[in-house]
C-alpha cells in the first residue's frame, strides 16, 4: 500500500516508511518494544499509565523483594529482532497471535491462553512464530475484514427497523462491540467511509498503533485485498506523531 495508492498520503517523510525504526538507537527501539509488549499484554496504551511506568525487576532488571537480582530482558529482545531484520511491532504482534500462543501452550490440557512473558519474545521459537505470522497475515486480515463487513451489514438491517436517522444507525452499529467483531483498525476504517466521527475519535489512536506496528504487512494487503479507504489522513498523522515520539526518546 504505497500511500499514494490510498489516494491521500504521498510518502514525503521517512517517518512514514515501514523501515522508519532502522534509524532508532538501541535504547529507543528497546523502549518502543517494551511499550508494545505491555500494550498487547495489558491493554495499556498510554505511556503514562501505571502498567507502562511501573518497573518489574524480572523484565527490566534490578532486585526483587526477595533480594534476587535480575538482568533486563529487553536488550536481548532488541538484539534478536535486529539480528533477523524484523519490524519490532510485527515481532511483538506475532507472539500475541494464535500462532504465538500455540507455541507456548502448556500442553497440560488447559484451554487457557498462555501468558506471554518478555523472555518468550527472544526464545528459540520466536523467529518461526514471526515467519508464520507474516505468511498468514494476508488471509487472516482479509477474512477479518470480510467478517466485519458482513456483521455490519446484518446489524444495519436490524437497526433499520428502529426508524432512526441513518447517521444514528451507523453510530449504533459501529459502536456495537458485542455484535460487530472488528479490530480498531477496521472499525475506524468503516467509520471513516461511513462518516461517523464519534467512532473515528474513539478508535483512531488504537487503530494507528495497530497500523503503525504492522505497516509493512498492511502494505501487502492494501489496496490489493483490502480497500484503500481504510487508511485516512487522520490515521497517518497519528502514526507520524507516535513515531516522532520514539525518535526523540532519550
Amino acid at each position: 500500500m504505497p500511500h499514494k495508492e490510498a489516494g491521500e498520503i504521498p510518502i514525503v517523510d521517512s517517518l512514514l516508511s515501514a523501515d522508519w525504526h532502522s534509524a532508532l538507537s538501541d535504547k529507543q527501539i528497546t523502549a518502543y518494544t517494551r511499550h508494545a509488549y505491555i500494550w498487547r499484554h495489558t491493554g495499556a496504551v498510554s505511556r503514562s499509565s501505571a502498567a507502562q511506568t511501573s518497573k518489574n525487576p524480572k523484565w527490566d532488571g534490578g532486585t526483587d523483594s526477595y533480594g534476587v537480582k535480575f538482568t533486563s530482558v529487553w536488550p536481548r529482545v532488541t538484539r534478536m529482532i535486529r539480528s533477523v531484520g524484523a519490524d519490532p511491532g510485527i515481532w511483538i504482534a506475532a507472539h500475541f497471535s494464535p500462532c504465538g500462543y500455540a507455541k507456548f501452550i502448556s500442553g497440560k490440557g488447559s484451554f487457557d491462553l498462555p501468558d506471554i512473558s518478555p523472555s518468550n519474545l527472544c526464545s528459540s521459537a520466536s523467529e518461526g512464530i514471526h515467519q508464520e505470522y507474516c505468511s498468514n497475515f494476508p488471509q487472516i486480515t482479509t477474512d477479518a475484514y470480510n467478517a466485519a463487513g458482513r456483521a455490519i451489514t446484518l446489524r444495519l438491517r436490524s437497526v433499520q427497523k428502529l426508524k432512526i436517522p441513518e447517521a444514528d444507525q451507523f453510530l449504533c452499529v459501529l459502536s456495537d462491540e458485542s455484535h460487530v467483531a472488528a479490530t480498531p483498525f477496521l472499525r475506524q476504517g468503516f467509520a471513516n467511509v461511513l462518516n461517523v466521527p464519534e467512532v473515528i475519535t474513539k478508535y483512531l489512536r488504537p487503530a494507528a498503533l495497530e497500523f503503525e506496528a504492522k505497516q509493512r504487512l498492511y502494505e501487502g494487503v492494501i489496496p490489493v485485498y483490502l480497500p484503500a479507504w481504510l487508511i485516512s489522513n487522520q490515521l497517518i498523522e497519528v502514526v507520524k506523531a507516535i513515531r516522532t515520539y520514539w525518535t526523540k526518546y532519550e
